[in-house]
């Protein structure tokens, strides 16, 4: 991979945290990411007509917001949680990959910023998508409560089954209790995305929150600074129709994306 100048991977399971894309990008591979269960109906609808100009200018404003401190989290089905960044940079997600050691992911449309570890407290009812589980998209909401970053209660019916199980795996590895640290939080932007069960297009529908759950070590935020939390584990989990605040600004209402619908007008 490292003798490679472009490389687009066809995902089954997440290759773009490992250390040997890191080390590609590092030689100056750049590299695009795409879920394998993409079919020609989601290339179509997620490409066709979209304006790459105003998703890109979008992506931009939005990750401006996530230069914030402080997050709060919000929803009807009961989400209250409370998430720091820090001094973390919020980045793009706009598939382009044009400078040497760039890494992106089709779809396009997600922004993103990496937070302060074990700053997460509250609850989170999840009612789109989690990665790494059989269900997608969710019959039924899955409750997660997290103290001091670690989800330590997971509550809901198969799904929340099928997330318990999963991460049954990882007991009695030295970094465990890592693969339940909620880590990066994430806002999508494309207009078009809708819910399918495939994480990656889910992510991006505009208004819906995702948090990173495990592994961030090899994200980056805006200026190469990378996240805090090792594990042997990457998941996300994907919350919609809920409304965010950061530092006391509304960003999302009820899962409309306000920049969204400003830059319309």
């Amino acid at each position: 991979m490292c003798a490679a100048d472009a490389i687009v991977t066809l995902e089954t399971l997440t290759i773009s945290y490992t250390q040997a894309v890191h080390q590609a990008r590092k030689a100056g591979a750049r590299v695009l990411g795409i879920p394998n269960n993409a079919d020609e109906e989601m290339l179509v609808r997620l490409t066709e007509g979209l304006d790459m100009d105003w998703l890109t200018k979008l992506c931009a404003t939005v990750a401006n917001r996530l230069n914030g401190r402080r997050v709060h989290l919000t929803s009807s089905l009961g989400t209250d949680f409370y998430f720091d960044l820090g001094d973390y940079v919020g980045g793009s997600r706009t598939g382009l990959v044009r400078q040497p050691g760039e890494r992106d992911w089709f779809p396009p449309g997600s922004t993103g910023c990496i937070g302060v570890k074990n700053s997460g407290n509250g609850v989170l009812v999840v009612n789109g998508t989690i990665g790494r589980i059989p269900t997608a998209p969710l019959g039924e909401p899955v409750r997660v409560t997290v103290k001091d970053g670690i989800m330590v209660a997971i509550e809901g019916g198969r799904e929340a089954e099928e997330l318990k199980t999963y991460f049954k795996q990882f007991e009695g590895h030295e970094l465990f209790e890592n693969c339940m640290h909620v880590s990066t939080l994430g806002i999508g932007t494309h207009p078009t995305a809708k819910l399918t069960g495939r994480v990656l297009e889910d992510e991006r529908i505009s208004g819906c929150v995702h948090f990173c759950v495990g592994k961030n070590t090899l994200q980056f935020d805006s200026r190469g600074v990378a996240g805090p939390v090792e594990a042997p584990s990457h998941l996300d989990m994907c919350i919609l129709g809920c409304t965010l605040t950061i530092d006391d600004e509304l960003v999302i209402d009820n899962g409309r994306l306000l920049d969204a619908q400003r830059q319309v007008a």
